[in-house]
């Protein structure tokens, strides 16, 4: 299922993986806890988004994991700033 988050997402924190080394695959937001996994998205070369970053938009394929729901933005232009 194609979502689109519209009420906003200030980056709070990045999720990692739990291999060696730990790889950062995703962010939550700070108001709702949604996770966005961002790691298939190409930001060419302008690196991921930082900490307090504000999106107004995120767009992208529901995805259920780990107990945890998931937006799964497809390239940079689903993540509107």
């Amino acid at each position: 299922v194609l979502v689109q988050i519209q009420d906003g997402c200030e980056v709070e924190s990045y999720t990692t993986t739990t291999g060696t080394p730990p790889k950062e695959i995703g962010f939550r937001c700070k108001t709702s806890g949604l996770i966005v996994e961002i790691e298939l998205v190409d930001f060419m070369g302008a690196g991921k988004p930082a900490i307090g970053a504000k999106f107004s938009s995120i767009v992208g394929p529901l995805h259920y994991s780990f107990d945890n729901f998931k937006v799964l933005p497809r390239t940079a232009a689903d993540l509107v700033q």
